[in-house]
């Protein structure tokens, strides 16, 4: 069962300056997280309740929700 996932605008711009392979690697890592939501690593501090999943030298950070 695959979720919703919502692009805040700021990593929507982010993701249309990237080189287009970089871009593509990134938006099918999100895609997977949508069709298989797991949290990857879990963050600490400030971050607390997000997780982190690594595409190279970039970051996503998500936070997973009840699938609707």
């Amino acid at each position: 069962m695959g979720c919703k996932l919502e692009l805040e605008r700021p990593v929507q711009k982010l993701l249309q300056r990237l080189q287009d392979d970089v871009a593509e690697r990134i938006k099918e890592r999100m895609k997977r997280l949508a069709e298989n939501p797991i949290c990857e690593k879990k963050l600490k501090g400030r971050l607390k309740g997000y997780c982190r999943a690594r595409i190279g030298e970039y970051r996503i950070i998500y936070r997973l929700q009840p699938c609707t």
